[in-house]
């Protein structure tokens, strides 16, 4: 996704760096104007790690490592990035990198404008797919859902599991 300064702010959730796993944030401009990009990093509930302006010049890229940005381990985190100054667009990816495989999985910035809201009293989302499979030099492909929830009364969520038998 690529974001101007009057788009707002996107997220990048289900990033995690720990002894398994790394994160990756990739910020690229692809055409001749700076931005400054603000990017805040949180944990599972919601609390602000580290705030980091990164500045990004026009035709140039810029790769940060979760774990460089924390300086600290963190299991379950998602970010925010906003371009804060500067003109044109900033294209905005994240990623998850086994540590063991070097297996990466893009991780699709998401602006909250492409979230469909529901009125209905309960509400309902289907993964339709999940992978559990082996990998690579011993490692085990799994599905990971990360949910992000942007309310202050979100009531229950329950995630039941439901095989195919397959």
């Amino acid at each position: 996704m690529t974001i101007g300064t009057d788009d707002g702010e996107v997220y990048l959730i289900g990033l995690r760096d720990d002894e398994a796993f790394r994160s990756n944030f990739f910020l690229q401009k692809v055409d001749g104007e700076q931005v400054s990009a603000q990017v805040s990093i949180y944990n599972n509930s919601g609390q602000l790690i580290r705030d980091a302006v990164i500045d990004v010049r026009g035709h140039s890229s810029k790769s940060r490592n979760l774990h460089d940005l924390l300086g600290q381990n963190v299991e379950s985190a998602y970010a925010t990035c906003e371009v804060i100054d500067g003109g044109g667009r900033l294209a905005v990816i994240g990623s998850v990198i086994d540590n063991i495989s070097t297996d990466p999985t893009t991780i699709d910035a998401i602006h909250p404008d492409q979230v469909v809201t529901k009125t209905m009293t309960e509400k309902h989302d289907l993964v339709a797919v999940v992978a559990h499979n082996p990998g690579a030099l011993g490692t085990v492909w799994r599905s990971s859902l990360a949910r992000s929830v942007n309310a202050t009364d979100i009531g229950s969520a329950d995630s039941p599991h439901r095989s195919t038998g397959r």
